[in-house]
């Protein structure tokens, strides 16, 4: 009885360690590709599109240098287009406002993506 238990026990262990490890391993880029890229002054923006094993995620990338160094946002799964459309972009000295097709915003201060090196 004790060695079942024992067994069990350590069945249940090995899974709940494994859960979090596939999710982890899910959200890994398999390949990487830019789908949008525009510049204004200091700032760049890169519209990314990861493949995974988890499927298709989107990503903003800001930055002097996005292909190196970049403040990440993560577009959400929920936006109907593949890829997300980029209809706008307004670009100040306090930080910029990128409009999508599907009528959503989002809005970086600038000091997000031009701090750093």
């Amino acid at each position: 009885m004790r060695t079942r238990t024992a067994i069990g026990a350590a069945v249940l262990a090995t899974l709940a360690a494994g859960v979090p490890l596939g999710a982890a391993a899910a959200d890994v880029p398999l390949h990487t590709e830019v789908v949008h890229r525009e510049q204004q002054g200091e700032g760049e923006l890169l519209l990314v599109r990861h493949l995974t094993l988890g499927g298709t995620r989107y990503e903003l990338r800001l930055g002097r240098e996005p292909d190196v160094y970049f403040h990440p946002v993560r577009i959400p799964a929920a936006l109907p287009d593949d890829p997300p459309r980029i209809t706008g972009t307004d670009w100040d000295e306090d930080g910029v406002e990128i409009r999508f097709d599907s009528g959503h915003t989002v809005a970086v201060p600038a000091d997000a993506y031009l701090g750093g090196r």
